[in-house]
């Protein structure tokens, strides 16, 4: 019997330090719940202590699945949430342990189907579906946190076109404002042109 939705529950980090405007995410997801960030001594590390601790809270609560958004993601307009839904139960079936919305470097890369990338590790974990069988595997990343996913033996897909970027903001990592679309832009086309998929429509991110 075809499943016709799933329980994936959707959580938006959100560091109020950094006062990032997440009204996008909050109006694009259904029922989003907010994780709150603490302030560190270096961005990442914030970044891998709340996706730990929320993929600890999904495995307890025994989430089969649990969509992390960072609060400077933001969703193209390829983004639509049924879909997405269905890819991340399509990974399920298929035995991925995550789903990423979009990066800005991956390794190993090999076309699965229509829209799905198979990569051996990937950057930038800021829109992410992380699946119960790659639960444990998080768990024991260090940093950095993204590269490490996929290093650690978890099985990673990509969406093609990308359903979202890291919004241009402060980094915490490089301490100045940093505008990481192009960056997405770029390796999005590098990845069209290797794999001879098509190229997409201009997708202009939704804030």
């Amino acid at each position: 019997m075809k499943k016709e939705s799933i329980a994936l529950r959707n959580v938006i980090i959100y560091c109020p330090h950094l006062n990032r405007d997440i009204r996008g995410l909050l109006n694009a997801v259904p029922f989003p719940q907010i994780w709150t960030g603490e302030k560190t001594d270096r961005g990442e590390d914030g970044c891998l202590e709340c996706h730990q601790a929320i993929v600890r809270h999904a495995r307890a609560e025994h989430w089969p699945y649990v969509f992390v958004m960072e609060d400077d993601c933001a969703f193209t307009s390829h983004f639509f949430y049924p879909r997405w839904e269905r890819e991340v139960l399509w990974a399920e079936d298929h035995g991925y342990d995550v789903l990423v919305g979009g990066c800005t470097r991956t390794y190993g890369e090999t076309i699965i189907r229509d829209g799905l990338i198979k990569v051996s590790a990937f950057h930038s974990a800021h829109c992410i579906a992380y699946l119960r069988s790659s639960y444990d595997t998080i768990l024991k990343t260090t940093q950095p946190h993204d590269l490490m996913i996929g290093r650690l033996g978890a099985r990673c897909l990509l969406t093609w076109p990308f359903v979202a970027v890291q919004a241009p903001s402060f980094s915490g990592i490089l301490r100045q404002p940093v505008d990481y679309v192009p960056l997405y832009e770029a390796h999005e086309k590098r990845l069209g042109h290797a794999l001879g998929l098509l190229e997409p429509q201009i997708a202009m991110p939704v804030y």
